[in-house]
C-alpha cells in the first residue's frame, strides 16, 4: 500500500488587516479616501513585529503624498485609537486624553 506524501506545511503568513498594529486614512483634495495598514514586518514569514516600522513607513507615505493629501490620520488598528494627525503632509498636534478644559477637576 502506498501512501501519498504529505505536503511541507507552510509556516503562518502575516495578514495585513488583522495583523497590522496601524490604519492610516487619508482624505485627498478631490475627495477620494484611502485606507492603508502598516506593514510592520520585514518580511512575510518573520516571527516578530516592528511597530516603528511601521510609523515610518507611515510617515514617508504621507510625505510622498504631500500636497496632494488633504487630512491624514494614523489609528491603531485593533482599538481604533488617534495616534497622529496630518493636514497637507504636516503634523497637527493632537489633544491627549484626559487633559483638555472640560475634564480637568476644580480646584475648591
Amino acid at each position: 500500500m502506498i501512501h501519498k506524501a504529505q505536503k511541507p506545511r507552510k509556516p503562518k503568513q502575516w495578514r495585513l488587516k488583522t495583523d497590522s498594529l496601524y490604519k492610516l486614512i487619508i482624505w485627498f483634495k478631490d475627495k477620494n479616501v484611502r485606507t492603508f495598514y502598516s506593514y510592520d514586518w520585514r518580511h512575510r514569514y518573520c516571527k516578530t513585529l516592528d511597530s516603528g516600522m511601521g510609523i515610518s513607513r507611515f510617515k514617508k507615505l504621507i510625505t510622498n503624498y504631500g500636497s496632494k493629501a488633504d487630512m491624514a490620520h494614523i489609528y491603531e488598528n485593533k482599538t481604533g485609537k488617534l495616534i497622529a494627525r496630518y493636514f497637507e503632509g504636516a503634523p497637527i498636534p493632537t489633544e491627549k486624553s484626559g487633559t483638555s478644559a472640560t475634564n480637568t477637576p476644580k480646584k475648591t
